[in-house]
């Protein structure tokens, strides 16, 4: 079997043979011979640059070969705690087995094996001397210079080695935010010894808070296992809860899993909890926790303080669900044909569509929803639901203002467009220094004199998105500068097959010096498609005619359906 060092010194020891081969292949006696002296400088490690730097783990080797010809003195130079190997090792060995303790800090060798025993920043310094002046050309630049000194010129190179410590999982669980188990870097408990581990009882339907305060080893990737609703949960998150039911089991609290994955060096740890949890019956009440959503046009959900053991098929009509529509004159309760759960979440399932123009409240009478420990969910007054907003149908890298075009007639935004003015004032440009959410977001600045001309930005990419024909809600974040009197921002479509209209919002009650979103219907009765444009204006008519700079930043354009209420 090769382990991974064996394969890895295998591939070294093969390109030096290759090297060697092509140096011979050269030296052939019938062969030209050069009247001077060849010199050359040039170096090969069995490890890639990623930003100048090399990467390895602590305990690790990489192996460093000199490949310059002609140089009069020679020598490699590694910070001390590090150390030469000798070349006969294999990956099966220990490595600390093979260490040259005839060698300190300095080699002759043309190749050196460095063993790095020191976490973090180290150095490996190449060090040659020549009678002439040389130079470095390869691919990847190096700060290293031919410098004359004495009657010899001189590269001196040192190579930026990154060495990985080992990862030392630090582990901490809390339980009603105090601290009940904290697992230490050096500690690696046994599952052999569960029998001896503490127990901890948690109520059904609560939670155990698992921390990851990991310090060594930069790990990239985490996964917590534990046993939770009888499953088991695998979590890729620093802090997490972790909710237990099954009254009467008592469960090994899990293990945390953390790794380096590529680019970096690899390298995993398994550390185990020694913790068990004991679930007993909840002494708390049975209740709602948190929002009632929608999650489609057809299904409620909302969560409980507990896990669901039973609804029955009956309990549907415990539920009221009251539905109000101003504009369509809707005002009426829709009965729930279905209820469903899911440990913690109860789903309701209606008789008829809503819309998200809707208002929506739920309200339960009180029955026999079932939960652990023996309880029975309690009846709540009429909730709001919350209706997210929905998809936005135009890509955020266009509606974040996010790629770069170069051309100031762009605004330096990718498909936008300000066009050809006799003006050396750049009125619109794509902003990093202010932004919302992302890299950027478009600046507006009036100059000076204030808004004297109607200023337009082309949202010429509009049509490349096709939105049909519909009632959509516009939407946007705007900073606007303190100071800032503008009252009106206006959105209008061009090129537009459809009756064309004016999306004027009112932004006077809008607080200075942060970001807000707002918002207005628009109406399209013809698609936005093709050369569609989607054209933002700043104009004199609809905004005070005060004599300052006009600042403001817009970020996140957003085109939502708007769905009518029949």
């Amino acid at each position: 079997m090769i382990t991974l060092k064996q394969k890895k010194m295998k591939k070294i020891h093969a390109y030096i043979v290759f090297l060697f081969a092509i140096v011979m292949s050269g030296c052939q006696e019938d062969e030209y011979t050069p009247p001077n002296e060849v010199t050359d400088v040039s170096w090969y490690m069995s490890e890639e640059l990623v930003e100048d730097t090399l990467r390895v783990s602590l305990n690790d080797f990489m192996s460093f070969m000199d490949l310059s010809q002609g140089e009069e003195s020679h020598e490699w130079i590694i910070d001390k705690g590090n150390q030469y190997l000798s070349g006969n090792f294999f990956g099966s060995d220990s490595l600390h087995l093979f260490v040259n303790e005839k060698l300190d800090t300095l080699s002759n060798e043309q190749t050196i094996h460095v063993l790095f025993n020191n976490a973090g920043l180290n150095n490996v310094r190449l060090h040659n001397t020549y009678k002439d002046s040389v130079s470095y050309n390869g691919a990847t630049p190096f700060p290293s210079e031919s410098s004359q000194g004495s009657d010899l010129w001189t590269i001196d190179t040192t190579f930026l080695v990154k060495v990985y410590d080992n990862i030392y999982p630090i582990i901490e669980i809390q339980q009603e935010g105090k601290t009940i188990l904290k697992v230490d870097e050096n500690e690696f408990p046994s599952s052999d010894s569960i029998a001896n581990w503490p127990i901890v009882e948690v109520e059904s339907g609560d939670a155990l808070t698992y921390i990851d305060r990991t310090v060594k080893g930069e790990p990239s990737k985490r996964i917590w296992v534990a046993s939770a609703q009888g499953n088991i949960e695998s979590i890729d998150e620093q802090s997490t809860q972790i909710i237990y039911s099954g009254i009467g089991k008592t469960v090994a609290a899990g293990r945390l899993i953390l790794s380096r994955e590529d680019p970096l060096p690899k390298a995993t740890v398994v550390k185990q909890i020694p913790l068990r949890v004991s679930i007993v019956k909840s002494t708390k009440p049975f209740e709602i926790s948190g929002d009632v959503s929608l999650v489609d046009n057809l299904t409620l959900s909302f969560n409980v303080t507990g896990i669901v053991e039973d609804i029955p098929t009956e309990e549907k009509d415990n539920f009221v669900v009251h539905v109000t529509n101003a504009e369509a004159g809707f005002d009426s309760e829709i009965a729930v044909s279905a209820v469903s759960f899911d440990n913690s979440t109860i789903s309701l399932t209606l008789e008829s569509q809503v819309y998200n123009t809707d208002v929506i409240t739920l309200s339960y009478i009180g029955g026999n929803v079932l939960g652990d420990s023996e309880r029975t969910l309690a009846s709540f007054a009429a909730t709001d639901v919350k209706i997210e907003e929905g998809v936005n149908l135009i890509a955020s890298t266009w509606a974040g203002f996010e790629d770069v075009n170069t051309n100031q007639r762009a605004a330096f935004a990718a498909g936008y467009w300000v066009g050809v003015s006799n003006d050396s004032y750049v009125f619109y440009q794509r902003d990093e220094s202010m932004k919302f959410e992302g890299t950027a977001s478009m600046k507006y600045s009036s100059g000076a004199t204030g808004i004297t001309d109607v200023r337009t930005l082309q949202g010429v990419k509009m049509g490349t998105f096709n939105i049909p024909a519909g009632t959509y809600t516009f939407s946007t974040m705007v900073y606007l500068e303190p100071g800032n009197t503008m009252t009106t921002l206006r959105w209008t479509p061009a090129n537009y097959a459809g009756t064309v209209f004016n999306l004027d919002i009112d932004i006077s009650g809008v607080t200075r010096g942060q970001w807000e979103e707002v918002s207005g219907e628009i109406d399209l009765d013809a698609p936005l498609e093709g050369n569609d444009r989607w054209d933002f204006k700043v104009v004199p008519a609809i905004n005070p005619a005060d004599a300052i700079d006009q600042v403001f930043y817009m970020d996140n354009y957003s085109v939502v359906v708007l769905e009518k209420r029949p």
